[in-house]
């Protein structure tokens, strides 16, 4: 079991060693699937559906949502970023 996910964008101020784009969150899956391939793994989960809460609101912590916060297979308005469509099918072919 698994759980993982790509950033979509960096936080403004925060210049992760990674690329971060909802084009790499593609890139990202497509390595994944590779990856896995020839390993059985029961589950893999995508680490969020939606953005995490701002740190202000409770969530985690500010140097924790620089990181992780656009991780999400959908965007903050809830619209579905490019990735979601390609793990619909990952999920799909790996059932």
């Amino acid at each position: 079991m698994t759980e993982t996910g790509w950033p979509a964008e960096a936080a403004e101020g925060f210049e992760p060693p990674w690329e971060a784009s909802e084009a790499h969150q593609v890139t990202f899956l497509d390595t994944l699937e590779r990856v896995l391939s020839d390993r059985e793994v029961p589950l893999v989960n995508w680490v969020w559906l939606h953005p995490p809460s701002a740190p202000t609101d409770g969530g985690l912590n500010p140097l924790e949502w620089n990181i992780f916060w656009s991780l999400s297979l959908r965007r903050a308005s809830g619209e579905e970023r490019p990735v979601y469509a390609a793990w619909r099918d990952f999920t799909l072919e790996h059932p």
